[in-house]
């Protein structure tokens, strides 16, 4: 992926700088990063990793958890000398998320509320949920019991295999015929 090194484009005497909120610098945040960028926003990244690759790409840098909101506003008060951020997101899950409505709720940016978050920490009540709404979901199946066996026998390839302690797409493999 390529990433301009250019800042954002400069802004006329009387526009406001507008900025969004990168929670988090790392590696799969760089689509985020540039995404905003190539809408003409500013960016703010904050990582606790100051060697995260996506601070080359940022205006402002901060060096904090991600998973510490009050912290991240009280830095962005501190550092941040003009402009208003509209919008705040990263590419993560479960408490990073939450940070992530919390600093937009703060800063009265679109985002997920609390509420809506609560439905969607655990995977499996998510899905239970979009099915009902009538959007389709992959099977799940388990080995750890004769029936999960069982039923896993009789799928068809392909396949995908992901294991079930982890997160994104770490320890995913395809499986294209019987094994």
């Amino acid at each position: 992926m390529f990433l301009s090194t250019n800042k954002s484009r400069p802004n006329t005497a009387n526009e406001i700088p507008r900025y969004f909120l990168s929670l988090g610098a790392g590696q799969h945040q760089l689509s985020l990063i540039q995404a905003a960028r190539d809408l003409g926003l500013r960016v703010i990244a904050v990582d606790r990793n100051l060697g995260a690759p996506g601070f080359r790409y940022a205006d402002l840098q901060l060096q904090c958890s991600i998973l510490r909101p009050r912290r991240i506003i009280r830095m962005l008060g501190e550092n941040m000398t003009d402009g208003r951020i509209v919008g705040v997101g990263c590419r993560s899950f479960g408490r990073a998320n939450v940070a992530a409505a919390l600093v937009a709720r703060h800063f009265r940016t679109p985002g997920p509320t609390l509420a809506h978050l609560k439905h969607f920490r655990d995977k499996r009540a998510n899905k239970l949920l979009l099915q009902k709404a009538g959007v389709s979901m992959p099977r799940i199946f388990t080995w750890d019991s004769n029936a999960g066996r069982l039923a896993l026998s009789r799928a068809r390839p392909p396949l995908i295999v992901r294991p079930a302690v982890g997160h994104g797409k770490v320890g995913l493999q395809l499986l294209n015929k019987a094994e």
